[in-house]
């Protein structure tokens, strides 16, 4: 199963709630669209810490989808999709390259394609596709990949 698949069904079963609409007050921020371009970013996010922050960014030129937070007794997750019209092997190239400097884990085993560094996590799907995290917004006509960026925090036991 994959991240935020698996995380939902574990949310499910040891009991969560999702807040109706967002939940501002709780909102895990992650980081907005750079106005540099996807290899300007890679290369200045690799150099300043090494850990590929740059690539959880919103991809140049995607449309928002959603934006949910999730939240269950020992785990929350905040995750986005994005709608892009660039075809997914383009878009998992430029993520692929951006990743080789960082320390990320990077699995590409067709169809998974997915960058992590510690809680966050960026994956990409084929639009047509019906195994990612869906809202009341699904992808239009001339979307051809969605990106879904995560980010996963424990919850502290009281």
């Amino acid at each position: 199963m994959r991240f935020i698949s698996s995380l939902t069904l574990a949310a499910i079963a040891v009991g969560c709630g999702k807040p109706k609409g967002q939940d501002d007050a709780a909102n895990i921020p992650l980081p907005s669209a750079s106005p540099a371009s996807a290899a300007q970013a890679a290369a200045a996010g690799a150099a300043v810490d090494g850990t590929c922050q740059h690539l959880f960014e919103a991809p140049e030129g995607a449309e928002l989808l959603c934006e949910e937070h999730v939240v269950a007794n020992v785990a929350e997750i905040h995750w986005r999709s994005y709608g892009l019209t660039e075809a997914r092997a383009l878009v998992n190239q430029r993520y692929h390259a951006a990743a080789g400097g960082c320390r990320a884990s990077l699995v590409f085993k067709p169809p998974l394609f997915s960058v992590a560094v510690g809680d966050q996590r960026l994956e990409t799907y084929e639009s047509s596709d019906t195994s990612f995290p869906r809202c009341s917004r699904a992808p239009r006509d001339s979307h051809r990949t969605v990106v879904i960026i995560s980010l996963k925090h424990d919850r502290k036991a009281p």
